[in-house]
């Protein structure tokens, strides 16, 4: 082995320990762990040897060949060792037992060996992330990557972004299951995960619903989720149902566990028992899919009233106490309502129905009108439609019906009524509200402004109102200098005062071109260099729409609806 160690080097046996680390340090990136694991590894043994036979006594060298492997190369063997136990590779205590062992190393033996640790990590297949980043935190790969090259970099990196990822159980429950029931059951989960996250649902239920026997762990947190996979995915089983139940009754305030128990009672056609929970749904958390399927059953049961229903399910919150006006661009409906007024229409609905689904949409009132003086049709449903016209074209007369309407005994009738004395309600307390005699005044436009108000430095004047003045200023300019030589005194006042009223002029045609003080001062300080910058106040044009400073010049001033 001594004679090994020294071919490995390189070198002609030596007591000097320096040589040896330079003919170590030579070799190493020939060797390196990531692109040559057996190479590093002899490498490494070679080293450890020449080390031991340097530092050895004449007498002591021949012992060497029989010498045990040294404790970098033993606590590899251990790691291997430690992959390879099914009982151990999963089992978090196993792994921080190995890694105090790894203290008893010296620094520089310790990160040479982390890359041989690194190599077997990456090559053995499914781990627990759980006890992957107990060695990746302590040996710290991520902060030397920049000792390798790049495209090594670039697998280690992604190799530990993968492990960040959690386990998809706790994977420690399968400390007694032999390998390749390990192996199955990693597999079986993941690919379920995988295809749940990222692949069409009836994807999903194609896999799921293959015969198969994969061993499962009892991970409480495992089965919810499988369960709410399941369910989510449309997939029906009494076995399910009964899972459901058994949760809905350890949490029966838990919102999760009675819409999944709702769902597979739905899946399962148990009607009863999911109209229940749907109601459940609907009037305690307003839940979207317990009116997507009320509405379902009630297109299969009670066609004609689908479009009440619809209706009734469109509910707007209320405005806010200091709103003094509705929001104009609130939409008259909301877009899930306006969905299921189109999916109405492709439903074909006829009668009632129908003609109500086109007014709604279309706003042809004729087919409509048609039904209403039609004293054949169904009292109920009859009234049930003026009820609902009543909240949208009705007065105030006609919501006042509504509200004063009884609770009805049909459980669909009165969902119904239920969402017409909401909005009736509503509609009712937005008439009876008094109406704001002015807006605030810091909502409104400000009003366009004389374009002779020179003192009103924050408004707007138009380009020919700026020629205009700037022609009169430039002559009263001259016959003040003219008066030089008489008063210079009130000369220079008279001069003073045109250059601030040219100067204020000159910062309201910029506002009009939408600009402030700021290109004022950029213009003149450029215009010791280009001096017909100053032409672009009369050449161009001001903006034609309001802006920060107020309306064009010559615009008429904005009226409020209710002034007007």
């Amino acid at each position: 082995m001594v004679m090994t160690c020294w071919k490995t080097l390189g070198i002609e046996p030596t007591q000097d320990i320096d040589l040896i680390r330079a003919a170590y340090r030579a070799r190493l990136p020939k060797h390196h762990p990531e692109s040559n694991p057996c190479g590093f590894q002899a490498l490494r043994s070679g080293y450890e040897a020449a080390l031991e036979a340097a530092r050895a006594e004449p007498a002591d060298r021949v012992l060497l060949v029989d010498t045990p492997p040294d404790a970098g190369t033993q606590l590899l063997s251990d790691f291997e060792d430690l992959l390879e136990d099914p009982a151990r590779r999963f089992n978090v205590h196993a792994w921080q037992v190995f890694i105090r062992q790894l203290d008893s190393l010296p620094l520089d033996r310790l990160e040479d060996l982390g890359w041989g640790l690194l190599n077997e990590l990456m090559q053995s297949g499914p781990l627990s992330s759980r006890c992957a980043l107990l060695l990746v935190q302590r040996l710290g790969w991520s902060d030397q990557l920049l000792n390798v090259d790049f495209d090594s970099a670039r697998r280690i990196d992604e190799f530990l972004h993968d492990l960040k990822r959690p386990d998809p159980f706790d994977v420690g429950l399968m400390g007694e299951w032999s390998p390749p029931a390990q192996m199955e059951t990693l597999w079986y989960i993941n690919s379920l995960d995988q295809l749940y996250q990222h692949r069409p649902l009836h994807e999903y239920v194609h896999f799921a619903s293959q015969a198969t026997c994969v061993a499962l762990p009892a991970d409480p947190a495992l089965m919810r989720r499988m369960l709410v996979q399941h369910t989510l995915a449309g997939m029906a089983g009494k076995g399910l149902r009964e899972a459901c139940v058994e949760l809905h009754h350890q949490a029966p305030e838990d919102l999760d566990a009675l819409f999944l128990l709702t769902r597979q009672n739905t899946l399962l056609g148990l009607e009863e028992h999911a109209l229940q929970g749907w109601l459940k749904l609907w009037h305690e958390h307003r839940h979207p899919k317990a009116a997507d399927y009320l509405l379902e059953l009630c297109e299969r049961h009670h066609p004609q009233r689908l479009p009440l229903l619809i209706q009734a399910f469109d509910r707007r919150e209320e405005a806010r106490e200091l709103d003094i006006r509705p929001d104009p661009e609130t939409p008259a409906m909301h877009p899930e309502t306006l969905a299921r007024w189109f999916n109405a229409l492709r439903a074909d609905l006829d009668g009632f129905a129908g003609a109500y689904a086109q007014w709604q949409v279309g706003g042809d009132t004729r087919p409509l009108q048609a039904f209403f003086n039609d004293d054949e049709q169904d009292a109920d449903l009859h009234r049930l439609y003026r009820h609902a016209w009543a909240l949208r074209e009705g007065a105030y007369e006609d919501l006042q019906q509504v509200l004063d309407e009884p609770p009805s005994g049909d459980v669909l009738e009165e969902l119904i009524l239920e969402g017409f004395r909401y909005r009736a309600g509503q509609k009712i307390r937005a008439q009876s509200a008094p109406p704001a005699a002015e807006g605030s005044p810091a909502c409104r436009m400000p009003e366009p402004v004389s374009p002779w108000a020179f003192w009103r430095l924050g408004t707007r004047l138009g380009r020919a109102a700026f020629f205009g003045q700037s022609l009169g200023l430039t002559v009263f300019g001259l016959l003040s200098a003219l008066m030089m030589s008489v008063t210079p005194g009130a000369a220079l006042t008279l001069l003073a005062l045109t250059l601030l009223l040219l100067a204020g002029a000159s910062v309201r045609r910029l506002h009009d071109m939408g600009r402030g003080t700021p290109t004022l001062l950029l213009g003149v300080a450029l215009a010791f260099v280009l001096p017909v910058i100053p032409l672009a106040l009369f050449v161009w044009p001001g903006d034609r729409l309001p802006n920060r400073y107020g309306l064009p010049p010559g615009a008429q001033p904005h009226l409020d609806e209710a002034s007007g």
